[in-house]
């Protein structure tokens, strides 16, 4: 007599659907999109313009390229290249990109630039200053950050031509290991307040001039003023171009190393918000530098899910959006992604179809993953939550399809507002069976479309083998034959999954 581990429940029941109602795993929660990174702004940034530094910005160059010889300004979105002016040494070279050891005095990781040992060609725009220092009656503010290599090459950091404006230099004749600027009284003489160094070490320099007083700042504090300025000789006649590590009446150029420049029309910086601008240089661009990043969010799927959706929550409606699913093995492995979204949602969820994606089904099994995504600009969509280290990754790519495994990305504290909605699915069950001729068994199991699940058998409830023979699966109903069945007195059969 043949005996089956089964249920027998009728030869021709219809197929179930054995799913459970939409769950959620990962981050259901907005967060905010002021990310706390004080890393430099990727090339090509954007202003912030709703951050209170950036009122009044007429240049912004974060000298972040990393290669070749074009600098980019954020303000007036214009690129501009080193060039050899009058006095320049024989034989300098374009600036050297490098990258700085994250210190105490640079905590900022991000390319910097290099004069090349005093024979660097200088940086020029490719505008005049009078776009910038126009029709001046608050006043001005202008900044840098700077690193001197030595304390007797003489130059100039940067330099309006004229009568000085947007001035800061670097051991001035008898005042080697000093940093100098410009301000003008009255009569037009010049006001030179100074500021001794500490060699090899980064500073933020930041000067504003206002009728009767210049105060220069220090990474954040005021080393040095006047109260003798005086604006109308201070800002006119200003016909040139802007230009930086530039050489002056035949000098050589400062010897130093150079991260960002910046200057205000019409703007006094308070001492506060000259602190501010110490303590995180970069704050008045997006703080997205989330372009060029693949990032993610662990979650965990409690039990086998069929995904529907994956959603990415916006704060603001900017350039295009990727997701993807990743396994937690290492490497990890892409499981499903996206096409590129237009991203045209504006603090609101944007919806993910799995359907829409690659594959167009996902069946998960009870486990970690991590949902990621990618943008391919820097506007402040990506909605942020601190989290605990290992919850999050972040991996350098260019926007594009997520590569097909991860290896070597960079753990961290970062959580994403994003999750994946999904059925919770029911194991299969025996549903009918039908003896054949020729000792031929066929059974019908149902369960969830798509979902892999095999079937054992075992002669002694002990040992179970899996059986290879063809099997075939619509609507989540399973149709075995097991074509072996008559040769064994009994036989007992089990279905697993996933």
């Amino acid at each position: 007599m043949l005996c089956w581990l089964l249920v027998v429940t009728g030869a021709n029941l219809q197929p179930l659907l054995r799913a459970g109602p939409l769950l959620t795993a990962g981050v259901t929660t907005v967060g905010t999109n002021v990310y706390p990174y004080t890393n430099k702004p990727v090339a090509g940034s954007q202003i912030n313009w709703s951050s209170s530094l950036s009122s009044n910005l007429v240049s912004a160059v974060p000298l972040n390229e990393g290669s070749g010889t074009n600098f980019y300004d954020a303000v007036s979105a214009q690129s501009y290249s080193a060039r050899t002016l009058s006095g320049t040494p024989t034989g300098a070279a374009p600036p050297t990109w490098f990258t700085p050891t994250v210190s105490s005095n640079y905590p900022w990781a991000g390319s910097t630039i290099s004069n090349n040992g005093a024979m660097a060609q200088a940086i020029q725009s490719t505008y005049p200053e009078l776009a910038l220092i126009t029709n001046v009656t608050v006043g001005y503010s202008y900044a840098t950050l700077v690193q001197p290599l030595d304390t007797n090459t003489f130059g100039r950091i940067m330099d309006a031509t004229g009568a000085a404006v947007i001035t800061i230099y670097l051991n001035i004749p008898g005042r080697g290991g000093q940093l100098s600027t410009t301000w003008r009284d009255a009569s037009g003489g010049a006001i030179n307040p100074a500021f001794k160094f500490t060699l090899n070490q980064w500073m933020l320099v930041l000067c504003t001039v206002q009728p009767g007083l210049g105060t220069m700042y220090v990474n954040g504090v005021p080393v040095a003023a006047s109260t003798n300025v005086n604006l109308t000789n201070s800002w006119a006649n200003q016909t040139g171009l802007l230009v930086y590590n530039c050489t002056g009446n035949g000098a050589t150029m400062a010897n130093a190393n150079f991260s960002s420049w910046w200057i205000w029309n019409n703007r006094v910086l308070s001492a506060q918000e000259a602190a501010r601008m110490y303590a995180n240089p970069w704050s008045m661009f997006h703080s997205g530098s989330q372009k060029g990043f693949i990032k993610g969010t662990k979650v965990t799927v409690p039990g086998a899910a069929i995904v529907s959706n994956v959603w990415f929550y916006s704060h603001a409606a900017a350039g295009n959006l990727r997701l993807g699913i990743y396994d937690n093995q290492s490497p990890k492995n892409l499981l499903w992604q996206s096409g590129a979204i237009s991203n045209t949602a504006a603090g609101s969820w944007i919806t993910a179809p799995v359907a829409a994606g690659q594959p167009s089904t996902l069946v998960l099994v009870p486990g970690t993953y991590w949902l990621a995504w990618q943008v391919d600009n820097t506007y402040d969509a990506p909605s942020y939550t601190a989290g605990t280290n290992g919850e999050g990754f972040f991996f350098s790519q260019n926007f594009g399809s997520f590569p097909a495994t991860l290896s070597g990305g960079q753990s961290s504290a970062e959580t994403w507002s994003m999750y994946l909605d999904y059925a919770q699915l029911f194991p299969p069950s025996f549903t009918g069976l039908a003896f054949q001729t020729g000792g031929i068994l066929q059974l019908q199991l149902n369960g969830s479309t798509n979902v892999p699940f095999s079937l054992l058998f075992s002669t002694n409830l002990s040992d179970w083998l899996r059986l290879e023979t063809p099997a075939s699966l619509n609507n989540g109903r399973w149709l075995f034959r097991d074509t072996n069945a008559g040769v064994f007195p009994y036989r007992f059969y089990r279905a697993v999954w996933p």
